[in-house]
Protein backbone atom coordinates (compact mmCIF):
# COMPACT_ATOMS: atom_id res chain seq x y z
CA UNK A 1 0.00 0.00 0.00
CA UNK A 2 1.34 3.41 -0.99
CA UNK A 3 1.74 5.94 1.81
CA UNK A 4 0.76 9.56 1.34
CA UNK A 5 4.03 11.34 0.43
CA UNK A 6 3.35 14.45 2.48
CA UNK A 7 1.06 15.49 5.32
CA UNK A 8 -1.97 17.31 3.99
CA UNK A 9 -1.92 21.08 4.32
CA UNK A 10 -4.85 23.19 5.34
CA UNK A 11 -7.70 23.21 2.84
CA UNK A 12 -7.35 26.90 2.13
CA UNK A 13 -3.73 26.59 1.08
CA UNK A 14 -4.26 23.34 -0.84
CA UNK A 15 -7.07 24.80 -2.93
CA UNK A 16 -5.19 27.97 -3.85
CA UNK A 17 -4.74 27.07 -7.52
CA UNK A 18 -2.05 28.98 -9.41
CA UNK A 19 -3.27 31.74 -11.65
CA UNK A 20 -3.26 31.30 -15.42
CA UNK A 21 -0.37 32.51 -17.53
CA UNK A 22 -0.06 36.28 -17.59
CA UNK A 23 -0.96 38.57 -20.43
CA UNK A 24 1.83 38.97 -22.98
CA UNK A 25 2.75 42.48 -21.76
CA UNK A 26 3.35 41.19 -18.22
CA UNK A 27 5.46 38.15 -19.13
CA UNK A 28 9.21 37.79 -18.88
CA UNK A 29 10.07 37.13 -22.53
CA UNK A 30 13.60 36.31 -23.69
CA UNK A 31 15.52 33.86 -25.91
CA UNK A 32 16.41 31.41 -23.13
CA UNK A 33 15.97 30.70 -19.42
CA UNK A 34 17.96 28.10 -17.47
CA UNK A 35 16.55 26.49 -14.30
CA UNK A 36 17.92 23.61 -12.27
CA UNK A 37 17.32 21.49 -9.19
CA UNK A 38 13.53 21.60 -9.02
CA UNK A 39 13.50 18.37 -6.96
CA UNK A 40 9.89 17.47 -7.68
CA UNK A 41 8.88 14.79 -5.18
CA UNK A 42 11.01 16.19 -2.37
CA UNK A 43 10.10 18.22 0.70
CA UNK A 44 12.76 20.64 -0.51
CA UNK A 45 10.85 21.57 -3.67
CA UNK A 46 9.37 25.07 -3.61
CA UNK A 47 6.46 24.05 -5.82
CA UNK A 48 4.22 27.04 -5.03
CA UNK A 49 6.86 29.57 -6.05
CA UNK A 50 7.84 27.48 -9.06
CA UNK A 51 4.24 27.37 -10.30
CA UNK A 52 4.01 31.16 -10.12
CA UNK A 53 7.39 31.61 -11.82
CA UNK A 54 6.48 29.33 -14.72
CA UNK A 55 3.30 31.35 -15.11
CA UNK A 56 5.33 34.55 -15.48
CA UNK A 57 7.83 33.48 -18.14
CA UNK A 58 7.60 32.89 -21.88
CA UNK A 59 11.12 32.20 -23.25
CA UNK A 60 11.86 30.72 -26.65
CA UNK A 61 13.88 28.01 -24.90
CA UNK A 62 13.55 26.68 -21.34
CA UNK A 63 16.44 24.49 -20.20
CA UNK A 64 15.98 22.36 -17.06
CA UNK A 65 19.57 21.72 -15.98
CA UNK A 66 19.21 18.56 -13.91
CA UNK A 67 17.43 17.17 -10.84
CA UNK A 68 13.98 18.02 -12.17
CA UNK A 69 12.69 14.88 -10.44
CA UNK A 70 14.00 13.66 -7.09
CA UNK A 71 13.52 9.91 -7.51
CA UNK A 72 15.33 9.14 -4.25
CA UNK A 73 12.95 11.39 -2.28
CA UNK A 74 9.96 9.82 -4.05
CA UNK A 75 11.15 6.38 -2.95
CA UNK A 76 11.49 7.64 0.62
CA UNK A 77 8.07 9.29 0.89
CA UNK A 78 5.98 6.86 -1.12
CA UNK A 79 7.65 3.69 0.10
CA UNK A 80 7.47 2.33 -3.44
CA UNK A 81 9.54 -0.46 -4.90
CA UNK A 82 12.38 0.99 -7.05
CA UNK A 83 11.39 -1.46 -9.77
CA UNK A 84 7.86 -0.01 -9.86
CA UNK A 85 9.33 3.46 -10.29
CA UNK A 86 11.62 2.25 -13.07
CA UNK A 87 8.70 0.60 -14.87
CA UNK A 88 6.68 3.81 -14.65
CA UNK A 89 9.53 5.81 -16.20
CA UNK A 90 10.00 3.15 -18.86
CA UNK A 91 6.37 3.53 -19.89
CA UNK A 92 6.77 7.31 -20.17
CA UNK A 93 9.77 7.15 -22.50
CA UNK A 94 9.14 3.99 -24.52
CA UNK A 95 5.40 3.54 -24.98
CA UNK A 96 3.94 5.61 -27.84
CA UNK A 97 0.93 7.74 -27.05
CA UNK A 98 -0.70 11.13 -27.56
CA UNK A 99 0.68 12.60 -24.32
CA UNK A 100 3.71 14.90 -24.28
CA UNK A 101 6.59 14.25 -21.90
CA UNK A 102 5.31 16.09 -18.85
CA UNK A 103 1.74 14.83 -19.21
CA UNK A 104 3.15 11.31 -19.31
CA UNK A 105 5.25 11.94 -16.20
CA UNK A 106 2.22 13.28 -14.35
CA UNK A 107 0.14 10.26 -15.33
CA UNK A 108 2.73 7.69 -14.31
CA UNK A 109 3.94 9.41 -11.12
CA UNK A 110 0.54 10.63 -9.93
CA UNK A 111 0.37 8.11 -7.09
CA UNK A 112 3.70 9.29 -5.67
CA UNK A 113 3.79 13.07 -6.26
CA UNK A 114 1.99 15.75 -4.21
CA UNK A 115 -0.69 17.64 -6.12
CA UNK A 116 1.32 20.85 -6.33
CA UNK A 117 4.25 18.97 -7.85
CA UNK A 118 1.91 17.42 -10.40
CA UNK A 119 0.72 20.91 -11.27
CA UNK A 120 4.32 21.93 -11.99
CA UNK A 121 4.52 19.13 -14.57
CA UNK A 122 1.24 20.33 -16.06
CA UNK A 123 2.52 23.91 -16.21
CA UNK A 124 5.67 22.76 -18.04
CA UNK A 125 3.44 20.93 -20.51
CA UNK A 126 1.34 24.06 -20.93
CA UNK A 127 4.46 26.06 -21.86
CA UNK A 128 5.22 23.50 -24.58
CA UNK A 129 1.70 23.93 -25.93
CA UNK A 130 2.28 27.70 -26.03
CA UNK A 131 5.37 27.28 -28.21
CA UNK A 132 8.19 27.15 -25.63
CA UNK A 133 10.85 24.57 -26.46
CA UNK A 134 11.86 22.64 -23.32
CA UNK A 135 15.14 20.76 -22.88
CA UNK A 136 15.47 18.38 -19.92
CA UNK A 137 18.96 17.40 -18.73
CA UNK A 138 19.05 14.66 -16.06
CA UNK A 139 21.05 15.14 -12.85
CA UNK A 140 22.18 12.81 -10.09
CA UNK A 141 18.74 12.68 -8.44
CA UNK A 142 17.05 11.62 -11.68
CA UNK A 143 20.09 9.90 -13.20
CA UNK A 144 18.03 6.90 -14.34
CA UNK A 145 16.62 9.15 -17.10
CA UNK A 146 20.05 9.23 -18.73
CA UNK A 147 19.54 5.76 -20.19
CA UNK A 148 16.85 7.26 -22.46
CA UNK A 149 19.10 10.06 -23.79
CA UNK A 150 19.00 11.40 -26.41
CA UNK A 151 15.28 11.49 -27.02
CA UNK A 152 12.96 14.12 -28.39
CA UNK A 153 9.30 14.74 -28.98
CA UNK A 154 7.03 17.63 -29.98
CA UNK A 155 8.42 20.68 -28.19
CA UNK A 156 10.76 18.80 -25.84
CA UNK A 157 14.17 17.14 -25.82
CA UNK A 158 15.88 14.85 -23.30
CA UNK A 159 19.68 14.91 -23.50
CA UNK A 160 22.83 14.56 -21.40
CA UNK A 161 23.93 18.15 -22.05
CA UNK A 162 23.10 21.07 -24.33
CA UNK A 163 25.44 23.18 -26.44
CA UNK A 164 23.52 26.44 -26.75
CA UNK A 165 24.43 29.24 -29.17
CA UNK A 166 23.55 32.61 -27.66
CA UNK A 167 22.30 35.48 -29.87
CA UNK A 168 25.77 37.09 -29.74
CA UNK A 169 27.48 33.92 -31.01
CA UNK A 170 28.84 32.61 -27.73
CA UNK A 171 28.67 28.86 -27.26
CA UNK A 172 27.37 27.89 -23.83
CA UNK A 173 27.36 24.34 -22.49
CA UNK A 174 24.54 23.44 -20.09
CA UNK A 175 25.43 20.44 -17.90
CA UNK A 176 24.21 19.48 -14.44
CA UNK A 177 27.73 19.07 -13.01
CA UNK A 178 27.40 15.91 -10.91
CA UNK A 179 29.60 13.92 -13.31
CA UNK A 180 32.64 15.68 -11.86
CA UNK A 181 31.56 15.31 -8.22
CA UNK A 182 33.22 12.35 -6.50
CA UNK A 183 30.79 12.47 -3.56
CA UNK A 184 27.75 11.39 -5.62
CA UNK A 185 29.45 8.07 -6.35
CA UNK A 186 28.72 6.81 -2.85
CA UNK A 187 26.92 3.51 -2.29
CA UNK A 188 23.23 3.74 -3.20
CA UNK A 189 22.14 2.62 0.26
CA UNK A 190 24.16 5.38 1.93
CA UNK A 191 22.82 7.98 -0.49
CA UNK A 192 19.25 6.86 0.21
CA UNK A 193 19.90 7.10 3.97
CA UNK A 194 21.22 10.65 3.58
CA UNK A 195 18.19 11.61 1.49
CA UNK A 196 15.84 10.14 4.10
CA UNK A 197 17.57 12.11 6.87
CA UNK A 198 17.37 15.33 4.86
CA UNK A 199 13.68 14.82 4.02
CA UNK A 200 12.81 14.14 7.66
CA UNK A 201 14.71 17.22 8.84
CA UNK A 202 13.06 19.39 6.16
CA UNK A 203 9.58 18.14 7.06
CA UNK A 204 10.21 18.93 10.74
CA UNK A 205 11.54 22.42 9.95
CA UNK A 206 8.57 23.12 7.65
CA UNK A 207 6.15 22.04 10.38
CA UNK A 208 7.77 24.37 12.89
CA UNK A 209 7.57 27.26 10.41
CA UNK A 210 3.86 26.65 9.86
CA UNK A 211 3.26 26.72 13.60
CA UNK A 212 5.21 29.93 14.14
CA UNK A 213 4.04 31.87 11.06
CA UNK A 214 0.58 32.80 9.77
CA UNK A 215 -0.77 30.89 6.80
CA UNK A 216 0.34 32.53 3.56
CA UNK A 217 -2.26 33.30 0.96
CA UNK A 218 -1.78 33.02 -2.80
CA UNK A 219 1.21 34.97 -4.08
CA UNK A 220 0.62 37.73 -6.64
CA UNK A 221 1.98 37.23 -10.14
CA UNK A 222 4.09 40.34 -10.62
CA UNK A 223 7.18 41.04 -12.67
CA UNK A 224 9.34 43.53 -10.80
CA UNK A 225 9.74 45.68 -13.92
CA UNK A 226 8.76 45.65 -17.56
CA UNK A 227 10.26 42.61 -19.27
CA UNK A 228 12.86 44.54 -21.29
CA UNK A 229 13.89 46.69 -18.33
CA UNK A 230 14.17 43.65 -16.07
CA UNK A 231 16.44 41.89 -18.57
CA UNK A 232 18.60 45.00 -18.84
CA UNK A 233 18.85 45.37 -15.06
CA UNK A 234 19.72 41.70 -14.61
CA UNK A 235 22.45 41.82 -17.25
CA UNK A 236 23.89 45.06 -15.87
CA UNK A 237 23.93 43.74 -12.33
CA UNK A 238 25.69 40.53 -13.32
CA UNK A 239 28.14 42.40 -15.57
CA UNK A 240 29.15 44.58 -12.63
CA UNK A 241 29.66 41.37 -10.69
CA UNK A 242 32.66 40.54 -12.90
CA UNK A 243 34.37 43.85 -12.15
CA UNK A 244 33.74 43.56 -8.43
CA UNK A 245 34.98 39.98 -8.30
CA UNK A 246 38.51 40.97 -7.42
CA UNK A 247 37.65 43.60 -4.81
CA UNK A 248 38.48 43.29 -1.13
CA UNK A 249 34.83 43.00 -0.06
CA UNK A 250 34.75 40.05 2.38
CA UNK A 251 32.67 37.02 1.34
CA UNK A 252 29.30 36.43 2.94
CA UNK A 253 29.62 33.83 5.68
CA UNK A 254 26.88 34.53 8.20
CA UNK A 255 23.89 36.90 8.17
CA UNK A 256 21.09 34.52 9.01
CA UNK A 257 22.09 31.42 7.09
CA UNK A 258 20.18 28.23 7.85
CA UNK A 259 21.77 25.50 10.02
CA UNK A 260 21.75 23.06 7.08
CA UNK A 261 23.52 25.54 4.80
CA UNK A 262 25.97 26.49 7.55
CA UNK A 263 27.00 22.82 7.82
CA UNK A 264 27.31 22.57 4.05
CA UNK A 265 29.38 25.76 3.96
CA UNK A 266 31.79 24.49 6.61
CA UNK A 267 32.23 21.18 4.78
CA UNK A 268 32.88 22.84 1.43
CA UNK A 269 35.33 25.29 2.91
CA UNK A 270 37.16 22.72 5.03
CA UNK A 271 37.34 19.93 2.42
CA UNK A 272 37.70 22.11 -0.68
CA UNK A 273 34.86 20.19 -2.33
CA UNK A 274 33.60 23.13 -4.40
CA UNK A 275 37.04 23.90 -5.77
CA UNK A 276 37.80 20.30 -6.74
CA UNK A 277 34.46 19.94 -8.52
CA UNK A 278 35.06 23.00 -10.70
CA UNK A 279 38.65 22.05 -11.41
CA UNK A 280 37.58 18.61 -12.67
CA UNK A 281 34.80 20.16 -14.74
CA UNK A 282 37.17 22.61 -16.46
CA UNK A 283 39.77 19.92 -17.09
CA UNK A 284 37.17 17.63 -18.65
CA UNK A 285 35.77 20.37 -20.87
CA UNK A 286 39.22 21.41 -21.99
CA UNK A 287 39.95 17.85 -23.19
CA UNK A 288 36.61 17.49 -25.00
CA UNK A 289 36.74 17.71 -28.83
CA UNK A 290 34.06 20.27 -29.69
CA UNK A 291 32.37 20.67 -33.08
CA UNK A 292 34.07 23.25 -35.33
CA UNK A 293 36.96 23.58 -32.89
CA UNK A 294 39.85 25.30 -34.68
CA UNK A 295 42.78 25.06 -32.30
CA UNK A 296 43.73 21.90 -30.48
CA UNK A 297 43.88 22.27 -26.70
CA UNK A 298 41.73 25.41 -26.66
CA UNK A 299 38.30 25.36 -25.04
CA UNK A 300 35.57 24.89 -27.62
CA UNK A 301 32.93 26.66 -25.53
CA UNK A 302 32.81 30.18 -24.12
CA UNK A 303 30.70 29.49 -21.04
CA UNK A 304 29.34 26.64 -18.96
CA UNK A 305 25.99 26.67 -17.14
CA UNK A 306 25.63 24.21 -14.28
CA UNK A 307 23.41 23.37 -11.35
CA UNK A 308 23.96 20.66 -8.73
CA UNK A 309 25.51 22.77 -5.95
CA UNK A 310 22.32 24.88 -5.37
CA UNK A 311 24.57 27.95 -5.05
CA UNK A 312 23.98 30.68 -7.69
CA UNK A 313 27.29 31.91 -9.00
CA UNK A 314 29.00 33.79 -11.84
CA UNK A 315 32.78 33.47 -12.07
CA UNK A 316 35.34 33.71 -14.87
CA UNK A 317 37.92 30.93 -14.56
CA UNK A 318 41.40 30.96 -16.09
CA UNK A 319 42.16 28.00 -18.33
CA UNK A 320 45.50 26.35 -17.50
CA UNK A 321 47.90 26.20 -20.44
CA UNK A 322 45.64 28.18 -22.78
CA UNK A 323 47.05 31.20 -24.63
CA UNK A 324 44.94 33.54 -26.69
CA UNK A 325 45.16 36.72 -28.72
CA UNK A 326 45.34 40.00 -26.81
CA UNK A 327 41.65 40.65 -27.35
CA UNK A 328 38.80 39.03 -29.31
CA UNK A 329 35.74 40.93 -28.20
CA UNK A 330 32.27 39.45 -28.64
CA UNK A 331 30.54 42.75 -27.86
CA UNK A 332 30.94 46.34 -28.94
CA UNK A 333 33.48 48.72 -27.50
CA UNK A 334 32.60 49.90 -24.04
CA UNK A 335 30.77 46.70 -23.10
CA UNK A 336 31.13 45.82 -19.44
CA UNK A 337 30.72 42.10 -20.13
CA UNK A 338 33.79 39.83 -20.18
CA UNK A 339 35.38 39.37 -23.60
CA UNK A 340 35.34 36.20 -25.68
CA UNK A 341 38.88 35.19 -24.87
CA UNK A 342 40.67 31.85 -25.25
CA UNK A 343 42.36 32.23 -21.88
CA UNK A 344 39.29 31.90 -19.69
CA UNK A 345 35.79 30.52 -19.55
CA UNK A 346 32.68 31.95 -17.92
CA UNK A 347 31.12 29.69 -15.27
CA UNK A 348 27.49 30.19 -14.23
CA UNK A 349 25.42 28.30 -11.71
CA UNK A 350 21.71 29.09 -11.98
CA UNK A 351 20.92 28.09 -8.38
CA UNK A 352 17.96 25.94 -7.37
CA UNK A 353 14.27 25.74 -6.52
CA UNK A 354 14.85 23.51 -3.52
CA UNK A 355 14.10 25.07 -0.14
CA UNK A 356 17.20 26.45 1.51
CA UNK A 357 18.66 29.74 2.65
CA UNK A 358 16.11 32.27 1.42
CA UNK A 359 18.52 34.73 -0.18
CA UNK A 360 19.88 31.99 -2.48
CA UNK A 361 16.82 30.13 -3.74
CA UNK A 362 14.29 30.68 -6.55
CA UNK A 363 16.85 31.88 -9.09
CA UNK A 364 17.25 31.47 -12.84
CA UNK A 365 19.74 32.43 -15.51
CA UNK A 366 18.31 34.48 -18.39
CA UNK A 367 19.66 35.32 -21.85
CA UNK A 368 18.69 38.66 -23.41
CA UNK A 369 18.05 39.36 -27.10
CA UNK A 370 21.57 40.78 -27.52
CA UNK A 371 23.17 37.77 -25.82
CA UNK A 372 23.74 39.45 -22.46
CA UNK A 373 23.55 37.08 -19.48
CA UNK A 374 21.68 37.99 -16.33
CA UNK A 375 20.25 36.34 -13.25
CA UNK A 376 16.81 36.85 -11.76
CA UNK A 377 15.19 35.78 -8.52
CA UNK A 378 11.58 35.36 -7.51
CA UNK A 379 11.05 37.14 -4.21
CA UNK A 380 8.81 35.68 -1.53
CA UNK A 381 6.20 38.25 -2.51
CA UNK A 382 6.06 36.68 -5.97
CA UNK A 383 7.90 39.43 -7.88
CA UNK A 384 10.74 38.62 -10.28
CA UNK A 385 13.71 40.95 -9.77
CA UNK A 386 17.30 41.26 -10.98
CA UNK A 387 19.69 39.25 -8.81
CA UNK A 388 23.37 39.34 -8.01
CA UNK A 389 24.71 36.11 -6.48
CA UNK A 390 26.51 36.55 -3.15
CA UNK A 391 30.01 35.22 -2.63
CA UNK A 392 31.10 32.82 0.07
CA UNK A 393 34.50 31.86 1.38
CA UNK A 394 34.28 28.41 -0.22
CA UNK A 395 33.71 29.79 -3.76
CA UNK A 396 35.95 32.87 -3.61
CA UNK A 397 39.26 32.20 -5.33
CA UNK A 398 42.53 34.06 -6.00
CA UNK A 399 41.93 36.60 -8.77
CA UNK A 400 44.27 37.92 -11.44
CA UNK A 401 43.91 39.70 -14.81
CA UNK A 402 43.30 37.38 -17.75
CA UNK A 403 46.33 37.13 -20.04
CA UNK A 404 44.21 37.67 -23.12
CA UNK A 405 41.82 40.48 -22.26
CA UNK A 406 42.51 41.74 -18.74
CA UNK A 407 39.22 40.63 -17.19
CA UNK A 408 39.67 39.52 -13.57
CA UNK A 409 39.62 35.72 -13.57
CA UNK A 410 39.85 33.10 -10.82
CA UNK A 411 41.97 30.01 -10.41
CA UNK A 412 40.05 27.18 -8.70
Amino acid sequence: MIRQPFRRRRAKQEQAAPAELLHRSSQLRCPAIFLSDLHLGSQLCEADGLLHFLGQIRPDLLVLVGDVLDLQAIRHHAGCDPLDLDRALLRVFTEPGPLHLFAGLRRELKAWLPERHQQVLSRLGRLIELGVEVVLIPGNHDASLRRFCPLHGPGWTLRHELLYSAPDGRRMLAVHGDEDDGVVGLHDGLVQALVSTQETYTALAAGLRRLSAPLAGPQPLLVGAASGQLMSDAAELLAGHWHRAGCSRPPLDRHGLSPAFTLERLMKRGLGHDRRLKRRLLQRLQKTPWPDQVLEGVMGVDAVIAGHTHIPEATAFALPGADGPPQTLRAGAGSRRPSRCRCHIEYYNDGSWARGQKRLGRTALVVANDGAIGMVQQERSGRIVAFQPPRFAFNTYPMQPCRGCGVMVATP
